[in-house]
């Protein structure tokens, strides 16, 4: 089954369009974990949702890379100096933050939100930010 209407491309300012495509396992992947977790999350107070995504994005600003190229975990470790060094997320644990923090933003911000090219936002439906009752309603 190819993807070629469903994956996002970049334009230049960072919104949908013409440019370089998107991992199509990524883009998917994302499809079916997003709403998984918004389902989690469902009913929980806006602030543990903030304070839980905050956590999320700080492991994937500082982890990113585990999702694109394929790593297993590691423990912390204690160095030959005696420092001790933390533990590394692999690339599941990595795209869960991902996905997770993508889901709690989508449930959190007014209108939901796009990464890659895809729409996301708990409830709504919507395929694009164009078809989003919320983005509708509110010009």
């Amino acid at each position: 089954m190819g993807l070629d209407g469903a994956i996002g491309k970049l334009q230049a300012d960072g919104r949908a369009g013409t440019g370089s495509c998107w991992n199509e396992a990524l883009v998917m992947a994302l499809r079916i974990a997003v709403p998984l977790w918004q389902l989690k999350w469902h009913g929980a107070p806006a602030d543990q949702m903030c304070e839980r995504a905050k956590v999320c994005g700080d492991v994937v600003a500082a982890h990113g890379d585990c999702i694109l190229y394929r790593t297993k975990g590691t423990k912390a470790r204690k160095t030959g100096d005696g420092h001790v060094t933390g533990p590394t997320p692999g690339t599941a644990e990595a795209f869960n933050h991902l996905a997770e923090g993508v889901a709690l933003a989508s449930m959190v911000a007014a209108g939901g939100m796009d990464l890659f090219g895809i729409h996301f936002h708990a409830g709504c439906g919507a395929r694009s930010p164009a078809d989003c009752i919320d983005l509708k309603a509110s010009v």
